[in-house]
């Protein structure tokens, strides 16, 4: 039985401005979705235009993630040399979907890319000892990580020892102590000219997918059929 006290209250259509509903009209826009859409703030006809114009015009510039040039160093120099590839994504929605952008991303530039998810129990939070085990006897020289690694010092620390790079993507608080990887890309860092830091893991790997895809094949439109899973990524994580 549906509980009494609670019911939908919709706003009422027929108080549409009515300019603006001949706005929408003209982009065969119904009232009801023009009326959501207006209380959104999509308020005149620029507005609702860049709001149904190309997707990528209204992204920022993923060359403004912090470290994307030595991202975009290290990863030409992997595809170049090819070398093999670990893309270690956390073990919920948010990282298994941007892990799957990153090794499509890498596999799309030829590049030999394997995806690891941790077990949870097993190994926890962050890039696991057991991920760095597991890539030296893959023969695996660059990892990459979504959605975790800002706090991973010590496993950094020994995938370096053991000859192997570590890029880190990630869009959690940083700690004092950072690890020495080769880049660490996360748009909370005080450094970061990226204009929005909110953005989710799988967010983080979507606008990573974009600054890889533009600048070693000059085709960053290629990425946005990766945005239904970094939107799965967000929403799941419940993030801004």
């Amino acid at each position: 039985m549906m509980d009494a006290r609670h019911r939908w209250v919709f706003p009422d259509p027929l108080r549409l401005d009515p300019a603006l509903r001949a706005v929408f009209r003209d982009q065969g826009i119904g009232t009801f979705a023009a009326t959501v859409m207006a209380r959104r703030g999509i308020a005149d006809a620029d507005a609702l235009s860049a709001f149904l114009g190309p997707a990528i015009a209204g992204l920022n510039d993923p060359r403004l993630l912090p470290d994307a040039a030595r991202l975009v160093e290290r990863v030409a120099r992997a595809r170049s040399a090819g070398e093999r590839v670990m893309v270690f994504g956390d073990f919920d929605a948010d990282g298994l979907t941007g892990l799957a952008q990153l090794v499509i991303t890498l596999r799309r530039l030829g590049l030999d890319a394997t995806p690891y998810v941790p077990s949870r129990l097993e190994e926890g939070h962050g890039l696991s000892l057991a991920a760095v085990a597991a890539a030296v006897a893959a023969g695996i020289t660059l990892i990459v990580t979504v959605d975790t690694g800002s706090t991973s010092v010590a496993e950094v620390a020994e995938a370096a020892r053991l000859g192997i790079d570590t890029i880190i993507t990630d869009h959690h608080h940083l700690p004092e102590v950072l690890p020495a990887a080769v880049a660490i890309v996360n748009p909370h860092r005080a450094d970061s000219a990226y204009p929005y830091p909110g953005l989710s893991g799988s967010g983080v790997a979507f606008t990573v997918a974009r600054l890889l895809l533009g600048e070693i094949l000059a085709a960053e439109a290629d990425a946005l059929d990766l945005a239904e899973l970094a939107t799965i990524g967000t929403v799941s994580d419940v993030v801004p």
